[in-house]
């Protein structure tokens, strides 16, 4: 009892490590945003003294935000801490909220809509980024209280954080949200929950570890001897009477004779085979008499050919040619004029009717649609141009110039096809549905 009663007393008096200013008016989530765009613009508009001390205001208002920092604009309210609380001339304290700030968002970059390329804050964050954030320290042996626990907007279930930096805690038990801010992983007391733990004053003061009795092991009961069993005399066997040994028979050794073989008959010699009767010659041809040919009587000589006379050949007589008359060029014809079908009236009066190319229509509605979507088209040219003009940052302004650029460029080809569309269609006419090129050599 005694050191229950002494546990008591130590937490009853351990300090709180969280600090909190008094809150006059709860501080609500709408009034941490129209502060930190307050500094902002500040920024921008280098009021430096007007930025320092709304930062110093949202720093001390943040103990008392009755309602959990949303996670998306946590990054942001810490940044705006650190870099007004820089230009206000509270460097220490805007590197520490400036290392929170990249724990929480530590991929984000200034862009000239934030600050001047210039700016001194700049290198000071780019240095700290490049370093990163230090590890997460967790408390060990302890655990949260009921309810749900948010660290830096973050929902958290075991307490830790990163040491040397402030956090804001907030606890909703039950709906009540309690804000705190810490440094490091100095939670409050009361959300914690410690093991207590014996003093035994035996053991000089030291915390008595409770040993755990052995438990008692009931002893097996005793199996009961086994039953010797009565071993059963061995009947003894007579003894095998010797048999008697029979007289071995003498072998009688026979003389036997050898066997004269019989010698085999001779075979009777192969009667030799008669031989075959010479062919007879045949008789020799006769040879045949060849008989003499007749001589074929002589050919008659033709008698010689008589030479002709020789005709004297006449000059030709070299005739004067006339130059023959050139023909005179054809006229050209002139083109035929289609007539037009003329129709009467009932009383004999002509009716002249003009025929009108079905696609007259269209095309010349079609080429006034383009050109009216051409000055559409450079419209927009005209809105990206000055938002070119207002870009404030290098990839706005290389954003709105590729696009004026290119909407200038795809209004100028509407226009061409437009007005090619629409002169097209004025000046077809029956017989020439499409446009033609003559050419004549």
């Amino acid at each position: 009892m005694r050191s229950l009663g002494l546990l008591l007393l130590l937490g009853a008096v351990a300090p709180n490590v969280a600090w909190a200013a008094p809150c006059a008016a709860p501080y609500t989530t709408d009034l941490l945003i129209e502060d930190m765009s307050l500094v902002e613009t500040y920024l921008r508009n280098t009021q430096n003294d007007q930025a320092g001390a709304t930062a110093t205001k949202i720093e001390t208002n943040l103990s008392c935000l009755n309602e959990v920092l949303p996670p998306m604009i946590v990054g942001r309210v810490y940044r705006s801490i650190a870099a007004g609380l820089y230009v206000g001339g509270s460097l220490q304290r805007s590197q520490r909220w400036l290392d929170t700030a990249i724990a929480v968002d530590p991929t984000y970059s200034y862009g000239i809509e934030d600050l001047p390329a210039n700016h001194p804050f700049l290198s000071m964050y780019t240095d700290a980024q490049r370093l990163g954030p230090e590890p997460v320290v967790k408390l060990e042996g302890k655990k949260f209280a009921e309810g749900l626990h948010y660290l830096d907007g973050r929902k958290i279930s075991t307490p830790g954080a990163i040491p040397g930096i402030p956090h804001l805690y907030q606890w909703d038990a039950a709906g009540n949200v309690q804000p705190f801010l810490i440094e490091g992983n100095d939670f409050p007391a009361e959300v914690l929950t410690v093991p207590v733990a014996v003093v035994d004053p035996a053991l000089g003061g030291k915390e008595a570890k409770g040993k755990k009795e052995p438990k008692a092991k009931e002893p097996k009961a005793e199996k009961p001897p086994k039953e010797a069993k009565a071993e059963k005399p061995k009947e003894e066997k007579p003894p095998k009477e010797p048999k008697a040994e029979k007289p071995k028979e003498e072998a009688v050794v026979a003389s036997v004779e050898p066997e004269e073989k019989e010698p085999k008959a001779e075979k009777p010699p192969k009667e030799p085979k008669a031989e075959k009767p010479p062919k007879e010659e045949k008789p020799p041809k006769e040879p045949k008499v060849e008989e003499p040919k007749a001589e074929k009587p002589p050919k008659e000589e033709k008698p010689p050919k008589e030479p002709k006379a020789e005709k004297p050949k006449e000059e030709p007589i070299a005739a004067t040619e006339e130059p023959k008359p050139e023909k005179p060029p054809k006229a050209e014809k002139p083109p035929k004029e289609k007539k037009p079908k003329v129709e009467t009236s009932s009383d004999g009066t002509m009716i002249l009717t003009r025929k009108r190319p079905p696609e007259k229509t269209p095309l010349m509605i079609a080429g006034g649609t383009v050109m009216l979507g051409s000055g559409a088209i450079y419209y927009l040219a005209t809105r990206a141009a000055h938002n070119f003009e207002e870009a404030q940052t290098e990839a706005d302004v290389d954003k709105y110039a590729g696009a004026a650029n290119r909407l200038v460029i795809l209004s100028g080809a509407a226009l061409a096809v437009g007005a090619g569309t629409l002169t097209w269609g004025i000046i077809v006419d029956d017989g020439l549905p499409l446009p033609a090129l003559q050419i004549q050599f």
